[in-house]
């Protein structure tokens, strides 16, 4: 069941994702899918944030937050796998906040206890924002009349409060970021507005727009459009609030065709991408953007918020929906296979709130009394389960696309070059990001033409597709490589990348540093597969090159994940070569052991 909208927007995307139900991934975004639901979001105790609904209960943290993003994970993986068993931790969450909800609407928990205190203090409206959000997924999974009128209900609380002639209270309060908190409720009450039509919620999203350029306002729109293109320069800096924000701008320029609003997005996203964003593919210091290119990796700098990364995922995942270029996915690759991925503990499913380059990865479990609020947990979880609506997708024109190439298979109906439609089985086999490798079949259920779009990372230097063992094509890095002719079923694709190994220079921050990358992904020297190796003697030598050896008889026995390398320009300080393996593959057997992407230069 997809999303019921009776609104259509404006402005229609290129590019569609491929339902979940009809597809399935093996390999590494597999792994991670598997990991991320059996040990992540089925373990969560959802009880301890349910019971701070009740009357007098202490709710130490705005349990809608969580409960809402953990929610729109749990519908994500329900159309993924089917597993009857997710549907019982969906009920209870939804049955539980329409059992809640106050006659006049109200749904928030407050750090004294339920509905005690002042209603709309800490981060009430946050709060309300992601229980909509929750409630608005859910319905696109299952028909439920009291999930539906429990969102309007919260709507029309919201439009009486702050933006309705006589409200009580402005559309944002000046504090928590100048109002970016508050006003990220935007992308919620756009979806709110398109399922019911009702105009007063569209009139509450246009006035947080209004509110936005405001006396004390973050100026969105106005400082990123017309004045420096810096989201540094953006209200506070606030990554993830601003992020959150942003995302309803784009939802609004959707719904309206407002020119603006899409500079909003793709400035924003420009600027983080040239100046903001670490080589793992997250952003943020102290949960702030900064000045250009200061990029600190350490763990005392609190760099790569959870909640950013995923953000900054959705954004771009968004971007590229709407404009089918490919180098949005290319943005999403690196975050996926690095920062995503490496915050999550491929054993225990645990996550990192904050994941440095230099230091070690400080591990936590789900829970609303642990020291700090659940916030990037639940936030990486509920974006790692979306990862199915980037491994490929449909154009909304003609044909289809491999975006990334790992391993798994998919069958959609998918637009043909003639207007017809074709229901295509597609599958693809590969080691990917380990190997550049993939044989790709295409099956239609009759034959028809259409296109085919491989794309190219811009990574690659050296891409090549053959179709039926014919000649092979050659693509160019960060663009789609087009196959399109009649398609019949059991036809085959060859693909092959060179994989590009490299040494990336550490910029200002770290002038005199190398990182080394292979693929998609950033390799980094571990204690753990490195034991007794004093991290910061190892030395890299620029001048020798990036060539990297095999070197997977190394790893420790169980190590989950296949790759290791060494290399000739890298050197321990016994002159012996020490071992390289994925970042995000750190820190998975001693959460105390250290490892560095940025090692010294000679």
């Amino acid at each position: 069941m997809t999303d019921k909208y009776i609104v259509p927007n404006a402005v229609q995307d290129r590019c569609i994702p491929v339902d979940y139900s009809r597809q399935r991934l093996e390999g590494r975004l597999g792994r991670a899918l598997d990991t991320n639901l059996n040990k992540g979001l089925m373990r969560i105790n959802y009880e301890e944030y349910l019971d701070a609904y009740e009357e007098g209960a202490p709710a130490l943290w705005p349990s809608g937050e969580y409960l809402g993003k953990f929610l729109h994970g749990l519908v994500k993986m329900a159309r993924y796998t089917g597993d009857q068993r997710l549907h019982a931790q969906m009920e209870a969450i939804v049955n539980t906040w329409v059992e809640k909800q106050g006659d006049d609407g109200y749904l928030g928990t407050n750090p004294t206890g339920y509905l005690v205190g002042e209603r709309w203090g800490a981060w009430g409206l946050w709060d309300h924002k992601y229980t909509l959000v929750g409630l608005l997924t859910y319905m696109s999974l299952v028909d439920h009349g009291p999930a539906l009128d429990c969102a309007r209900r919260i709507g029309d609380l919201l439009c009486r409060t702050f933006s309705d002639p006589g409200a009580s209270r402005q559309p944002l309060r000046l504090t928590h970021h100048c109002g970016m908190a508050d006003g990220s409720v935007l992308e919620a009450m756009v979806r709110l507005y398109r399922v019911t039509g009702e105009q007063r919620y569209l009139d509450f999203c246009n006035c947080i727009l209004d509110a936005f350029e405001a006396d004390g306002g973050p100026k969105i729109v106005s400082e990123l459009v017309d004045g420096s293109g810096r989201v540094d320069k953006v209200g506070t800096g606030k990554a993830y609030e601003m992020l959150s924000c942003i995302v309803g701008v784009l939802r609004m320029y959707l719904l309206t065709g407002e020119d603006n609003y899409l500079k909003t997005a793709t400035i924003a996203w420009d600027d983080i991408t040239a100046n903001r964003l670490y080589i793992t593919g997250t952003s943020s210091i102290r949960e702030l953007f900064v000045d250009d290119d200061d990029l600190p990796a350490g763990m005392d700098v609190n760099m790569g918020e959870g909640c950013v990364t995923a953000h900054w995922i959705y954004l771009s995942r968004m971007l590229f929906y709407l404009t089918g270029e490919p180098k949005y996915i290319d943005e999403i690759e690196k975050a996926v296979y690095n920062h995503l991925l490496g915050s999550q503990h491929p054993r225990t499913g645990y996550q990192s709130y904050y994941t440095p380059l230099i230091g070690e990865k400080l591990y936590d479990q789900p829970n609303i009394h642990c020291g700090q609020p659940p916030c990037c947990i639940s936030s990486v979880q509920r974006c790692i389960a979306r990862t199915p609506e980037v491994a490929w997708t449909r154009f909304a024109d003609n044909g289809m696309a491999v975006l990334l190439y790992n391993t798994g298979t998919m069958k959609d109906s998918v637009a043909t070059a003639d207007g017809d439609r074709v229901d295509v089985d597609l599958s693809v086999d590969s080691e990917y990001p380990a190997h550049g490798e993939a044989s790709i079949t295409v099956s239609p259920e009759r034959p028809a033409k259409f296109r085919l779009a491989l794309r190219v990372p811009a990574w690659s230097r050296n891409f090549t597709a053959t179709c039926n063992d014919g000649e092979p094509v050659q693509g160019e890095p960060g663009r789609f490589l087009d196959i399109e002719r009649e398609w019949k079923s059991g036809d085959k694709i060859a693909v092959a990348m060179d994989m590009n190994e490299r040494l990336i220079e550490g910029g200002k921050t770290y002038a005199g540093h190398y990182a080394f990358a292979r693929g998609p992904v950033v390799m980094a020297l571990a204690g753990e597969t490195n034991v007794g190796l004093d991290l910061e003697k190892a030395t890299v030598d620029p001048n020798a090159g990036a060539v990297l050896t095999p070197a997977n008889e190394r790893l420790p026995v169980n190590w989950i994940g296949g790759q290791a390398y060494t290399a000739e320009a890298l050197r321990g300080p016994d002159g012996d070569p020490p071992l390289l393996t994925p970042f995000a593959d750190a820190g998975q057997i001693d959460r105390r052991a250290e490892y560095r992407v940025w090692i010294k230069g000679v």
